[in-house]
Order: C-alpha cells, then sequence, then structure tokens
C-alpha cells in the first residue's frame, strides 16, 4: 500500500503525544480538511464580491443621483476605513478568544451591512453602511487566512493557502462580470441584496461545520476535551492521540501585539504594512476607479465592467502561480518580483487605451502579478509569526495595509482630477509597486530565514 513508504517516524500512530505541528503534518487529509477549506474558500469569495461591488456600481450611481466623480470619494473609500479598523481590532480580539467567533460575527455584520445598503435613499446613509460593511470584512478575512494556514501541514502550506486565497479575487472578479448584468435586471440595489444574502449563508453553514483553530485551542491551553473534540472530527481512526499542551511558564509568553511589536518581529512587521498597503493602494484604485476612467474614454458601461474585472481575474491566475513557486523559492524574491512587474505592467496600462484587446491583456498581466505580490504576504506573515501573534500579525498586516485601500480610492480621486490623460495617470499609478518591492527587500535582508521557527 502507498501509505506503506511512509516513514515510521512521521506516520500518525494511537497512544502517542505530538505537539499539535507534529500532529498535523502526520494526520492524512480527511472530509474535515476539505470542509474547512471549502468554507474558507466560500466565505473569501463573498467578501471578494462584496468588496469590489461597490467599484462596479459607481456609473449607476452617477447617473441615479447626478453626482460628479470626485463626489464618489467617500462612498468608495468607506468600507476600507471600516477594513482597516475591523482587521486591526479583531486580531487581538481572536488571538484571545479564538478565530471561529470572530469569523461568525463578522460574517453577521456584513450581510447586515450589504441589506441595508440597498434601502440607501442618499449617498451620506450609503456611505456609513459601506463603513459597516467594511468593519465586518477587515475581521473575517484574516481571520479566515489564519484558519488556512493553522490546518495545511507544513509541507503544503504555501500552496494551500495561495490556492483558497485566490478566492477573494476570484469573488471580486466574478462580482464585474455579473454586475453589468445584475444592474440592468434587479438595479444596483438588488445587487447589495445578493450580497447580504450570500455571508448569511456562510454563517448559516460555518456554525456548525467550521471549526476553531487547533493551534488556537493548545496555544490557550484549552480543556482537553475541547482538543480532543476536534482530533476526532479531524480523524476519528486516531481519536485517542494526544496533543500536547505548553506549560503554564510557555503560556506566560508575550501577549500577541507584545510579539508582533518586539524587536526580533518589528521591522519584518513595518516592511509587510508597507509592502501590503502598497498592494491595495494600487488593488482598490483599479476596482474603485477603473471602470469609471475606461468610461471617461469612451468604453460602454458593459465593456468598462468586463474589461476592468480581468485585473481581480488576472489575480486567481497570479495567486496560483504564486504558490506553486513559492514552494520551490525562496518567499521574498518571489514576492520582491511581484512588486516589481507590477509597477512595470501598470505603467504599460497607459500605453494601452487605443487598443481594446492589448488593454485587456496588459490589464489582466497586471492583475496575475499585483495578486501574487499580495497573496504571498500571507505566507511570509504567517511563517514569521508565531502561533501567539499570528493573527494579529496577519491582521494588523491587513487592517494597516487596508489604509492603502483607502490611499487608493483617494488617490484615482486626486489623479482623475489632475491627470489630463490616462497615460499620465497610470505613470504615477505605478510607484506604490516599486515601493512595495522595496519594502520586501528591505525585509528579506533583516529577517533572511523568514520563519520564527
Amino acid at each position: 500500500m502507498r501509505t506503506s513508504k511512509v516513514p515510521e517516524e512521521t506516520k500518525l500512530q494511537s497512544h502517542q503525544t505530538l505537539t499539535v505541528e507534529a500532529y498535523l503534518d502526520r494526520v492524512p487529509a480527511t472530509r474535515f480538511h476539505f470542509v474547512v477549506l471549502g468554507l474558507c474558500f466560500m466565505a473569501l469569495a463573498i467578501d471578494g464580491f462584496d468588496s469590489a461591488i461597490i467599484g462596479y456600481m459607481a456609473p449607476a450611481l452617477l447617473v441615479e443621483w447626478n453626482i460628479t466623480r470626485p463626489e464618489l470619494a467617500p462612498v468608495l473609500s468607506a468600507a476600507l476605513f471600516g477594513l482597516a479598523i475591523g482587521a486591526i481590532v479583531s486580531g487581538p480580539i481572536a488571538d484571545r478568544i479564538g478565530r471561529k467567533p470572530v469569523v461568525m460575527c463578522a460574517n453577521g455584520l456584513i450581510a447586515l451591512g450589504c441589506l441595508a445598503s440597498s434601502y440607501s435613499p442618499n449617498l451620506d446613509v450609503l456611505t456609513v453602511l459601506r463603513f459597516v460593511t467594511g468593519l465586518g470584512l477587515g475581521a473575517a478575512m484574516p481571520n479566515l487566512v489564519t484558519l488556512i494556514t493553522e490546518y495545511a501541514p507544513k509541507k503544503n502550506r504555501v500552496l494551500i493557502t495561495t490556492a483558497v486565497l485566490c478566492a477573494f479575487p476570484l469573488g471580486a472578479s466574478l462580482g464585474g462580470l455579473l454586475a453589468a448584468w445584475l444592474i440592468t435586471l434587479i438595479g444596483w440595489r438588488g445587487l447589495f441584496v445578493v450580497g447580504g444574502i450570500l455571508p448569511l449563508l456562510v454563517l448559516a453553514i460555518g456554525i456548525f461545520s467550521l471549526p476553531e483553530s487547533l493551534h488556537h485551542l493548545v496555544s490557550a491551553r484549552k480543556s482537553q476535551q475541547a482538543i480532543r473534540s476536534v482530533v476526532r472530527r479531524i480523524s476519528g481512526a486516531h481519536s485517542d492521540v494526544e496533543i500536547a499542551v505548553p506549560p503554564p511558564e510557555a503560556a506566560g509568553r508575550p501577549k500577541a501585539i507584545g510579539v508582533v511589536l518586539s524587536r526580533r518581529y518589528i521591522i519584518g512587521s513595518i516592511a509587510l504594512w508597507i509592502a501590503y498597503f502598497m498592494g491595495l493602494v494600487i488593488f482598490y484604485l483599479f476596482t474603485s476607479w477603473m471602470p469609471v476612467l475606461l468610461m471617461g474614454a469612451g468604453f460602454s458601461l458593459e465593456s468598462s465592467a468586463a474589461i476592468s474585472a480581468m485585473f481581480p481575474f488576472g489575480g486567481v491566475v497570479g495567486i496560483l502561480i504564486v504558490g506553486w513557486i513559492m514552494e520551490r523559492v525562496e518567499h521574498h524574491l518571489v514576492t520582491v518580483i511581484a512588486y516589481a512587474l507590477t509597477a512595470i505592467l501598470v505603467f504599460l496600462i497607459g500605453q494601452q487605451t487605443q487598443s481594446p484587446a492589448l488593454l485587456t491583456i496588459v490589464i489582466l498581466l497586471a492583475g496575475a502579478a499585483m495578486n501574487a505580490g499580495q497573496t504571498a504576504l500571507v505566507p511570509l506573515a504567517a511563517r514569521f509569526y508565531p502561533t501567539e501573534g499570528r493573527a494579529t500579525g496577519i491582521a494588523w498586516m491587513q487592517g494597516i495595509g487596508r489604509t492603502g485601500g483607502i490611499g487608493g480610492a483617494l488617490f484615482g480621486a486626486y489623479l482623475s482630477a489632475r491627470t489630463p490623460s490616462l497615460k499620465e495617470f497610470f505613470a504615477v499609478a505605478c510607484l506604490p509597486g516599486v515601493a512595495g518591492a522595496l519594502a520586501i527587500f528591505i525585509k528579506m535582508r533583516a529577517n533572511p530565514s523568514g520563519d520564527h521557527r
């Protein structure tokens, strides 16, 4: 049999006492793993959809409420303020009470914000409700990512994590491809209803099916009964395996925030924040402003939405490729190259506006490079921080980085008003890619191993 070729010391056996890392590395894939990964994939896809739909609605809002493009800036950036605050606040909470309750509450908040947004009478109310939606989105994504990284075996962690993370740009891309069609059928308000129903579905399934992180249960020194209940769900045949719980003195290590800001991790933390910030400047500049810019350049509403959707759709391809590459090439180097390619390709977008076919291809490639670099930061951070600071480290990277999303929406408004052509617009818009590459290069020099172990 195939299992007979596995070295004895790596096989899972009954009546063993293992660390949580050793157990998860040895246990074979079961239905449990597919349920966890499937739920996380679905939740991230819905998060991507709900994050991006406001950008695809922007042309319809301009017409219905008779407003100017600069007036859209607050509603386009409101969810991003919420995303930043939700991520920063949720990380330490998740390291204290667990990943699952934070994810469930976050999905409830997303649903509430989207459903209420469908009744918005004006731009001011919609801005407030997008902020509420953003709080939920900001809390959900980093803790879903933490769950994925903590259940994936070490040898395939990067590939599994990046494969699931492609759900976010996939959801954003499908939102663009469906937006023009759905808006003609149910209007932009109906699109918000769809965006509110989907996270309710995740909430209903997740309450019963999504487990708490085994890493968190052990690190927080929860009862053996709670730990065994998860072990039984993972591998019923080896449910008598004991998971070693750290002694009280080990549990007295620095709290999550102290870990992230400690001398050992501070340079790497700041570099991750800067890189994530710069990536999201580009991502949200595209998702918030590209449809409007293309309409201003003479494209139809349908063409603008479809071409713009190529940016997050390219991200799906880029994320899958970067996961495969990172299993074989040093993580920092892959990330630096991805950010540098992003800068080059964003610059080239401004040179292709006369050819819709070439423009679509370059936007697709730019989305692949940018999302590859952005996604590579997640396993880089998960590998960098220890368990007791991992949720906070990832959440703070995404939360502080989310202010780049705010900057991207506002930056787009600034450039839109002050650059006379798309060529000049994208010549400036490529600079955040350069800054992101430099930040990770600095981290690579400061923390060459990139691994807390």
